[in-house]
């Protein structure tokens, strides 16, 4: 079995970098994770960050991902918005075109985009949103996967208009029996303890299916495990989610290799 280890990263406050771009909490990520999604600056991040993130993470070999947002800095692009297809469409095309940038600089290439927040959400539940997001990645990136929620529309959309597509899973949060996310401010929305969500990984990986909220058994497939690294445990998450996965026989492999 493989799977990648994605983090999303570039997303702690000014205040939290002690005037550094890059904090000892994201060093940590980047030398666990296979790949990362980069906050392009509309929810999280900055230039700064950004040229940082992307130089430490070329050092590393590690996969490189957009991670754009709507612009909802004040609400960490968590809120969903009234936004028009061709809006989506504009804003998702200029995050990538500056990860894109600061990627080149760095001798890498950004390999693949996954949405933020509620933008990754609604592209679930709004063909129109899905096909703004896969059109403006074809259209800046077609070589690009795009990294979409495990089975749901974004996915679909990608695979329909012919470009790579992974399915993501998420280590510390609860599923409905549906296959989406238990909302944040519902219970068991999300899993605290690491070795509980690694070991809830491993299990998916071994049988194809996790336990939903429920109690329920939920089939799901899995490219990539997402780490959230603005979650002040992310490094120890990562850490012992992978080494729980490599214990139980997975292969941590970047998606872009």
């Amino acid at each position: 079995m493989q799977i990648d280890l994605n983090c999303d990263i570039g997303e702690l406050a000014a205040g939290e970098r002690n005037g550094i771009d890059i904090s000892p909490s994201e060093e940590a990520l980047l030398d666990v994770v296979t790949s990362v999604n980069i906050a392009c600056g509309y929810h999280a991040g900055d230039h700064n960050s950004m040229a940082a993130i992307m130089r430490a993470a070329a050092s590393r070999k590690l996969s490189v991902g957009a991670h754009p947002s709507l612009m909802d800095r004040e609400g960490f692009g968590r809120r969903e918005m009234t936004v028009a297809p061709i809006e989506i469409y504009n804003l998702v095309l200029y995050q990538i075109g500056a990860l894109s940038a600061f990627a080149r600089a760095a001798g890498t290439v950004v390999g693949h985009v996954k949405p933020h927040g509620a933008l990754y959400h609604m592209a679930e539940k709004d063909p129109e949103v899905a096909e703004a997001i896969v059109s403006a990645v074809r259209d800046a990136l077609p070589g690009a996967a795009i990294v979409g929620q495990s089975g749901g529309a974004l996915v679909a959309m990608a695979l329909r208009m012919k470009l790579r597509a992974a399915n993501e899973v998420f280590a510390d949060r609860g599923y409905r029996p549906d296959g989406s996310l238990q909302p944040r401010d519902r219970p068991n929305a999300v899993i605290t303890d690491p070795m509980r969500a690694a070991e809830r990984i491993a299990g998916l990986l071994q049988i194809g299916a996790i336990e939903a909220i429920d109690g329920s058994m939920l089939a799901l497939s899995a490219d990539t495990v997402c780490v959230h690294g603005d979650n002040p445990r992310a490094p120890e998450f990562a850490r012992i989610l992978a080494k729980t996965l490599v214990d139980s026989g997975v292969v941590l492999k970047s998606l872009g290799r």
